[in-house]
């Protein structure tokens, strides 16, 4: 992610992430490029939708360039990006949002799909609402309307 940033001559001072899974932090922080180490704080813990942005709005300030890929299997990605969308004190701090959209599409057994209770699960995550692609392109725009450049996967 940051590689694809610095070709484009953005260098970031400071790069955050989290990973609920515990990790041997030696065997993890082998694979991050010496010249990254300095700038990555690395929280080898789980993360809240309250936490993330309690941290957002503790750590950034609205001069800063603050680029986030919101990738949290099974976690509050769409809490995180629509609390974003919704609190103007957070949009300001916020320039590009890249994000995880899950969400059901017409049964054509595309995306993802709401697991019946009992049922044997088709994708290896499930979602937590019954979204559709209108409300993933419905977030993205309140993103943008609110001045942050926005992007979402499936």
């Amino acid at each position: 992610f940051h590689a694809l940033y610095e070709l484009n001559c953005i260098r970031f001072d400071r790069m955050h992430a989290w990973e609920a899974t515990k990790f041997n932090h030696s065997l993890w922080w082998r694979n991050v490029p010496n010249d990254v180490r300095h700038r990555l704080n690395f929280h080898n813990q789980p993360v809240t939708a309250e936490g993330f942005v309690q941290y957002l709005a503790d750590t950034a300030r609205p001069e800063d360039f603050v680029a986030l890929k919101v990738d949290i299997d099974g976690g509050p990605e769409i809490p995180i990006v629509r609390a974003i969308a919704e609190r103007p004190e957070l949009a300001r701090l916020v320039d590009e949002v890249f994000f995880e959209y899950h969400f059901d599409f017409d049964g054509i057994d595309f995306g993802w799909h709401i697991r019946k209770p009992g049922a044997r699960r088709r994708f290896r995550y499930d979602t937590y609402s019954n979204a559709t692609v209108d409300d993933a392109l419905g977030l993205m725009r309140q993103l943008r309307e609110r001045g942050v450049r926005s992007h979402f996967w499936v």
